[in-house]
């Protein structure tokens, strides 16, 4: 009678547990995350899946201008001083790997360590079709250990990125006019003429992760 209880008591365990794995298994990962009850009781989605995020790539080459030389799209950078260079290069939605605008990079600060590498803040202008964001951020660029090239073959000399905590937007106008978000940065170059002059030539591949913090891009 106890073998015959406990087959039934597993049994019925068993069945229990399928049926609750069947109602998850047509829920999203996010949703297994965001539907998740807090310490009150309630639900709340979080901070980690709850962000809009946009991911892009800068690519192509791009010869380096003046600002306000009427060579490129910028004629101001904003909270810089001191010398700046800007690229005007191609922005790829990695979603649909379509061309979705022109982007412009620019550099300032520059200084260059003895090994080759480079510290600079960088300024980007990501002008979407219905709006622009414009981010900055302290860069780092340091030449490439061993052998690297693009998926495309583009001998690469550097690889550069930035990141930082919280807010990395400094302005922005149309649908982004009162965004605030965070930006990372991760990238690879051809600097190999390259010296932060107008005139000198680079090579972007670098992808640009955009987490917004507010409601702007809600409708994208």
């Amino acid at each position: 009678m106890i073998k015959k209880t406990s087959i039934w008591a597993l049994l019925f365990i068993s069945l229990y547990i399928l049926s609750n794995v069947s109602v998850a298994g047509d829920m999203s990962l996010q949703d297994l995350f965001t539907e998740k009850g807090d310490s009150d009781g309630k639900h709340h989605k979080h901070n980690a899946y709850d962000q809009q995020r946009l991911l892009i790539k800068l690519i192509g080459w791009s010869e380096a201008y003046t600002p306000g030389s009427g060579e490129g799209r910028v004629d101001n950078v904003p909270n810089v001083d001191g010398d700046v260079v800007c690229h005007d290069v191609e922005m790829v939605d990695l979603q649909s790997n379509e061309v979705i605008g022109i982007s412009t990079d620019c550099f300032s600060d520059a200084e260059p360590d003895s090994g080759g590498g480079a510290g600079f803040i960088g300024t980007t202008f990501l002008n979407f079709p219905d709006g622009t964001i414009v981010a900055q951020g302290k860069f780092t660029a340091q030449p490439v250990l061993r052998e690297t090239t693009t998926i495309d073959g583009v001998p690469i000399t550097a690889i550069t990125g930035a990141g930082r905590e919280g807010n990395s937007f400094i302005g922005g106008w149309g649908k982004f006019a009162n965004s605030s978000g965070n930006v990372r940065v991760s990238g690879m170059i051809d600097g190999t003429d390259y010296a932060f002059l107008p005139g000198d030539p680079l090579y972007f591949d670098c992808i640009f992760e955009i987490q917004f913090f507010d409601d702007a891009a809600d409708d994208s």
